[in-house]
């Protein structure tokens, strides 16, 4: 009986030592890869640690470095802000009722037209011209801003770029005004600079309306029409009288002037523009 159970036990045995050694590789290879898989994490955790790191080190120097640019950009403009001078245009003011002596730029109106005993009765809008004081434009610099005076409720503004001085009686700012994004100043004879506007024109600024006479002793110089010259009295009433409202347009502070002394019109003439 017992030699007949030897052969089973060995089997057994033998069966037993391969379940246990079984259970024993797999036991080390599941150690072995909780051991990896824990050491992939630690490095994985590792290196998004390093890279998080290195994100804020570079994010940080990125705001330092656009906070320095913001500091020198306010700086900058600080500086040019406390730099930069503004240019405007001289303020004239007149009593239309007493005009000082002198030539004035003016519009006419013919509705009240009237022929009087030796004159003539017209209304006049009556304007001066603008003018910059020579000081300003002869000191002017990069980065200042001048204030062109167009008409009663429009300004161009001008940042100074180039400023050029071609001959003594001419400045030219950003390229001048024949260029549709500068300004061009001339120098007067009264040493005080205008704005010179296209060929011919310049900036004038209306003061109100007065009605004067023209004394028939005074002729109407006209150089825009070369068939009217020189026209006074009953001539210049009917000539203005058999004007068209389209051609009565045509005399406008940009081409019709009169010349004032002693309080009475002493010239009286229109320029031909182009």
């Amino acid at each position: 009986m017992i030699l007949k159970l030897k052969p089973f036990l060995i089997v057994s045995l033998l069966v037993m030592s391969m379940t246990l050694s079984a259970c024993s590789k797999k036991s080390v290879d599941t150690a072995a890869e909780n051991d990896s898989t824990e050491t992939t994490v630690t490095v994985e955790q590792a290196n998004s640690s390093e890279d998080s790191e290195k994100k804020e080190s570079e994010d940080s120097s990125k705001d330092v470095d656009m906070e320095d640019k913001n500091a020198d950009k306010d700086t900058n403009a600080e500086n040019q802000s406390s730099s930069s001078k503004e240019i405007r245009h001289m303020a004239e003011t007149i009593d239309i009722n007493n005009l000082p002596d002198g030539k004035y730029p003016v519009k006419i109106f013919f509705d009240n037209m009237k022929k009087n005993e030796g004159s003539l009765s017209l209304d006049f809008l009556i304007y001066t011209v603008v003018h910059y004081d020579p000081e300003d434009i002869n000191n002017m610099t990069r980065d200042d801003i001048i204030y062109e005076y167009v008409d009663e409720t429009t300004t161009k503004t001008h940042v100074i770029d180039t400023v050029n001085f071609p001959i003594d009686v001419v400045c030219v700012v950003n390229g001048g005004s024949e260029r549709g994004e500068g300004i061009t100043f001339t120098l007067e004879e009264s040493g005080l600079y205008q704005i010179s506007v296209g060929e011919g024109y310049t900036r004038t600024a209306s003061h109100g309306m007065v009605t004067m006479e023209i004394p028939d002793s005074v002729s109407f110089e006209d150089n825009f029409n070369l068939e009217n010259t020189r026209l006074q009295g009953a001539e210049l009433y009917d000539y203005f009288n058999a004007l068209g409202d389209t051609e009565k347009e045509y005399f406008n502070q940009n081409n019709t002037f009169i010349t004032v002394s002693g309080g009475k019109i002493a010239g009286f003439n229109r320029i031909f523009l182009p």
